[in-house]
């Protein structure tokens, strides 16, 4: 298989072709799942919202004209979609509503502490309001993405 630069896969996409069509959602799937697990905390909701986003990403395909970055376009595709999910669900969890995560026996102390900090990371994210999640996501994690997509 040779290289496809994204400007090509994404004229090729536009005009139909499924292979990079389905080579564009496998470039991007990770990021746009990891970027919607963060923000509503569920894996299902998480898968859910991601066929949402490519779904919409895909009827939309034929009006991205390269103004910004394909993958600026692709976040605020991302974003907007999960505002609405976010709203339609109303994500409001309790601190009981949080499974508790499961750490086996044979790991070490170390990762047993980073699995409780993930984990109290996740709870005081979830009892932050949505546009103070929103703000901590965009500072935080996006810079990690966007410092990852610079270096490649």
């Amino acid at each position: 298989m040779f290289f496809q630069s994204l400007e090509t896969l994404i004229t090729k996409a536009q005009q139909g072709n499924k292979r990079a069509w389905l080579k564009l959602v496998k470039q991007h799937e990770t990021q746009v799942y990891n970027y919607c697990l963060r923000m509503l905390s569920h894996p299902d909701d998480a898968m859910d919202l991601m066929q949402e986003v490519f779904i919409s990403v895909y009827k939309s395909l034929p009006s991205f004209r390269g103004e910004s970055s394909f993958n600026t376009w692709l976040y605020q595709i991302v974003h907007r979609r999960s505002v609405e999910y976010y709203r339609r669900r109303k994500l409001h969890q309790g601190l009981d509503d949080i499974p508790e995560e499961t750490c086996e026996h044979s790991e070490l102390e170390t990762n047993q502490l980073q699995s409780e900090q993930h984990h109290e990371l996740k709870v005081m994210m979830n009892n932050l309001p949505w546009e103070q999640r929103l703000v901590v996501e965009l500072k935080f994690f996006s810079t990690v993405h966007l410092k990852k997509s610079l270096s490649n």
